[in-house]
């Protein structure tokens, strides 16, 4: 008796609906992050002591544009046809990476954002 899957049987993939729904919840989630603050940083005025509230939408700029990019790019899975999901699964990898890469360089180096913040 031969196997009902035979050989070619395929792993499950994500429908439509679902690949919307986790797009479009990463690039919320990713649009809520970057508008919370990710540096507090102490400055010295003439006046006294402050310190000022760095979000992440201004310590990594390139944050919320992705997110609206990972945004577009779900809706646009929901309702395109299959040439145009597939760029637009290749615009929401490059955000991602984007962000990332971003991200990771801020990690990498807080002390540029903090000191553009600390000068408005």
């Amino acid at each position: 008796m031969s196997d009902p899957a035979g050989p070619t049987a395929r792993a499950p993939r994500l429908g439509r609906t679902a690949a919307v729904a986790v797009l479009v919840g990463l690039g919320g989630a990713l649009l809520a992050v970057s508008a919370a603050p990710w540096l507090l940083v102490p400055v010295s005025t003439a006046i006294a002591e402050a310190t000022v509230s760095v979000p992440g939408s201004t310590a990594v700029p390139a944050a919320p544009a992705s997110a609206l990019v990972v945004l577009a790019g779900g809706l646009a899975v929901g309702i395109a046809g299959r040439v145009a999901r597939v760029v637009a699964a290749v615009a929401v990898a490059g955000a991602g990476l984007l962000a990332a890469v971003a991200a990771v360089r801020f990690v990498a180096d807080p002390a540029a954002s903090a000191l553009a913040a600390s000068a408005e």
